[in-house]
C-alpha cells in the first residue's frame, strides 16, 4: 500500500494553519499555502523535516486549487487537505468572504479527491457562526448545483456571508462523504469556538464586548488555546477518528449547545 505523507495545509502563514503546519513537519511533507511569498519563506525555512512546499496564490481565483494540489503531486502519497484559510467579516467584503471560505474550499475538495485513497482525509475547517441551520441551506443546495459564488454572495452582509460560507463548508462535508467514502477516504468539518488566534483579535478589536459575552456564554468560562484546535484536527486526521465521516467536530467550549439548548427548569 502507498504510504500516504503528505499534507496540504492552507492559511499556513499565521494562526490555525501555521499551528497545524508546525504539528506535522517532522513527520509528513507538506504543501504550505498564503497570499504572502514574504510570510511563507520564513514558515519553510523555520519548519522541521524535509520535502515541504510553499504556493502563494488568492484562493478566491478560482485557478488556486489546481496550483496547490498540482504542488502535491510527486511528493508522495495523499493524506490530508486542512482547509484552515478564511476570512472573518471584518476581513472583507461579502462576495471576498464567500469566495474564500467557501468556493475555494469546495474547488479544493474536488481537486484533492483523485489524489485520494484509504486512510485520506478532508477537514474543513468551519465556524459556530455555521451551526445556523435552515436559514442559508437553500441557498447552499442551489451553489452546490451549479449556482455561481457571485450569485450565492448577493445580498449579505459580512457578517451574514461569514455565517453562510460557514454553514456551507459544514454541509459540504456532509454531501461529499459518499464521495470519497467510495475511495476509502473520510471528509469532515471542524467549527471552533472563541480562540484566541489573530483572526479573533481582529473581530474583537472591532467588537471589543464580543469576546465577553461568548466567553460568559461558554460554559468553560474560558477562551480555547490555538493548540487546542490543532490536537482536534489531529485527532480527525488520525485512524483513532477512522470511522467517522460526512460530519462536524464542534470544538467551542460548549457555547453552542448552551446557546441551542432550552431552558429546563428540573435541570436547573
Amino acid at each position: 500500500m502507498e504510504e500516504r505523507n503528505v499534507i496540504i495545509v492552507t492559511g499556513a502563514s499565521g494562526g490555525l494553519g501555521e499551528e497545524v503546519a508546525r504539528r506535522y513537519a517532522a513527520t509528513h511533507k507538506l504543501v504550505v499555502t498564503g497570499t504572502s511569498t514574504k510570510k511563507l519563506e520564513p514558515l519553510l525555512a523555520s519548519l522541521p523535516g524535509s520535502g515541504h512546499v510553499a504556493v502563494a496564490v488568492d484562493l478566491a481565483d478560482p485557478s488556486a486549487a489546481d496550483k496547490i494540489v498540482e504542488a502535491a503531486r510527486g511528493l508522495g502519497g495523499f493524506k490530508a487537505l486542512v482547509a484552515a484559510a478564511g476570512m472573518s467579516p471584518v476581513m472583507g467584503e461579502p462576495l471576498k468572504i464567500c469566495q474564500v471560505n467557501l468556493d475555494a474550499t469546495m474547488r479544493l475538495e474536488r481537486a484533492c479527491l483523485p489524489l485520494a485513497g484509504p486512510g485520506s482525509v478532508a477537514v474543513f475547517v468551519s465556524s459556530i457562526a455555521g451551526h445556523i441551520r435552515g436559514v442559508f441551506d437553500a441557498a447552499i443546495t442551489e451553489f452546490f448545483n451549479g449556482g455561481t459564488i457571485e450569485k450565492f454572495a448577493e445580498g449579505h452582509t459580512s457578517m451574514s456571508a461569514y455565517s453562510a460560507s460557514k454553514r456551507g463548508v459544514i454541509m459540504l462535508a456532509e454531501v461529499r462523504a459518499t464521495a470519497w467514502g467510495a475511495k476509502g477516504a473520510r471528509v469532515v468539518s471542524m467549527s471552533p469556538g472563541l480562540f484566541d488566534t489573530p483572526m479573533w483579535q481582529r473581530e474583537v478589536a472591532a467588537e471589543p464586548n464580543l469576546k465577553v459575552t461568548i466567553q460568559d456564554r461558554t460554559p468553560l468560562k474560558r477562551v480555547g488555546l490555538p493548540s487546542e484546535m490543532t490536537d482536534a484536527i489531529e485527532f480527525l486526521i488520525s485512524e483513532k477518528a477512522k470511522f467517522i465521516t460526512g460530519t462536524d467536530l464542534l470544538v467551542d467550549g460548549g457555547v453552542t449547545s448552551a446557546r441551542m439548548a432550552p431552558e429546563i427548569a428540573a435541570l436547573a
